[in-house]
């Protein structure tokens, strides 16, 4: 039985395709849609509590309860606000600073999700030119 190659790269081209498209529609959802409408909710002392559940649920990338340097300040934060809204507190504007932390964390999570989207593609592409140097060498059009 032979190996069929080119069955092969074009499953190596669709995977990481498939994965590129998931992944940036996802950042790109927080990038266009999330992020904004959170800014928005940070503009008003009335609406800090809004912007915090939006918060709450981390990106893709941005996971919460991933253990590194930046995420145990995030960690520390989501901790504190769970507890004031689970309590009915309020959130004080003089507390908008470590909502903008978890912002910024929700953005870089983002961000990387559209990196590893175009490292994605790029590793389709590279399939791609496998797959026609293939079809090339084996004389078949």
């Amino acid at each position: 039985m032979k190996i069929n190659d080119k069955k092969i790269l074009v499953a190596f081209i669709a995977t990481p395709l498939a994965a590129a498209l998931i992944i940036a529609a996802v950042s790109a959802w927080s990038l266009f849609r999330v992020e904004p409408g959170v800014v928005k909710l940070l503009s008003s002392p009335d609406t800090l509590k809004d912007a915090y559940l939006e918060l709450r649920e981390p990106q893709l990338f941005a996971g919460y309860k991933n253990w590194d340097r930046e995420g145990n300040g995030v960690f520390n934060t989501i901790r504190f606000f769970d507890n004031r809204v689970f309590y009915g507190a309020g959130i004080r504007p003089e507390e908008k600073p470590y909502l903008e932390l978890l912002l910024e964390r929700r953005h870089a999570g983002a961000m990387l999700g559209v990196k590893t989207a175009l490292f994605l593609l790029l590793v389709s592409v590279m399939g791609a030119v496998a797959l026609a140097v293939e079809v090339k060498g084996s004389g078949q059009k």
